[in-house]
């Protein structure tokens, strides 16, 4: 793979979050922990995304669910990639999911601007509603919305970062792909070991959505456990 340091202007990423709270819901058997391995936040932090978005200006969606965003975690991952939060976009899944509180039917997918961005003045509204389908999958409707609002600000070198479907003119890393790490994607591109690497020296298991191998955070094992590869993968225009 050949891609120079900071060559990308939009970058769309899904981390697989880590929850203090592995189990909720009344089955216990409904939180993310139990449908896939997942990420700690300090090895979110530590991917290097920073340097492969251009620091004279660029864009930063990512998903975030509600409790994350309320205790600061979504803010501070995006600052720690070198991106100013700016405002977000609402999905509505139509049907309720997990919570202690409230039930979630809402999730967030937060905006940050690196560099000199100009206000885009769209008039795009920030609330979609559209059914939920497999865990963690997000409406192909955001990724179009992306690509549309930001071509129109001449911002075309797109990337999307645990990414479970390739898309025209976009660079797409994720284990539903080609099946590699995707810290080890980040490190060959720009050279960087991300902080929280080392936890490859645990006993790994494959992340059958989102491309990490991390280490096992609960005794169970998930139904997708071995059928599943992480990977990378690159598509771009003819």
């Amino acid at each position: 793979m050949s891609l120079s340091f900071r060559s990308f202007n939009v970058l769309y990423i899904d981390p697989p979050w880590q929850y203090k709270n592995k189990k909720t819901g009344g089955s216990h058997t409904s939180g993310a922990a139990q449908k896939y391995d997942i990420l700690s936040i300090a090895d979110i932090k530590g991917l290097p995304i920073s340097r492969i978005m251009d620091p004279a200006g660029s864009v930063c969606f990512m998903w975030i669910t509600m409790p994350l965003l309320i205790d600061g975690t979504g803010p501070d991952v995006m600052r720690a990639w070198g991106f100013k939060p700016k405002a977000g976009l609402c999905w509505d899944k139509t049907a309720f999911g997990t919570g202690y509180w409230f039930r979630g039917q809402m999730e967030v997918l937060m905006f940050g601007i690196r560099g000199r961005v100009p206000a885009w003045r769209t008039s795009v509204r920030n609330y979609y509603s559209e059914p939920r389908s497999s865990h963690s999958r997000k409406p192909f409707y955001y990724r179009r919305l992306i690509t549309e609002v930001t071509r129109l600000h001449k911002m075309t070198r797109r990337v999307e970062i645990f990414a479970t479907t390739k898309a025209w003119n976009w660079t797409s890393w994720g284990n539903a792909l080609d099946g590699r790490d995707i810290r080890d994607v980040l490190s060959e591109v720009t050279g960087a070991q991300p902080i929280g690497a080392s936890s490859r020296l645990d006993r790994t298991l494959p992340h059958p959505i989102h491309g990490v191998r991390v280490k096992r955070l609960h005794p169970g094992r998930s139904k997708d456990e071995g059928r599943h590869r992480t990977s990378s993968q690159e598509t771009t225009a003819a």
